[in-house]
């Protein structure tokens, strides 16, 4: 028998292989089955989230002036309508 043939004969074997679990280690496999992948999921937002943040300081700053160059652009218009008013 050729590597293919044992490797598939050895996927067949553990495929098979069943352990007869009891209602409450059903109950446990399900919540392990739901909880790794959404903690694990969670975990990989955060170290994007901490990616982005890092990636966009610079951008932060950058608003943040035009932002207060919008405000007091906004103040003068302001002013002068109270002015005429």
């Amino acid at each position: 028998m050729d590597l293919r043939g044992r490797h598939e004969a050895l996927k067949k074997r553990i495929h098979n292989f069943r352990i007869p679990l009891s209602p409450r280690g059903q109950l446990a496999m399900q919540v392990v089955y739901f909880t790794v992948p959404f903690v694990g999921g969670m975990a990989i937002m955060q170290w994007a989230r901490s990616k982005a943040d890092k990636n966009l300081e610079h951008l932060q700053v950058v608003e943040a002036a035009a932002t207060q160059q919008q405000n007091k652009a906004f103040q003068q218009v302001l002013s002068q309508s109270a002015a005429d008013g």
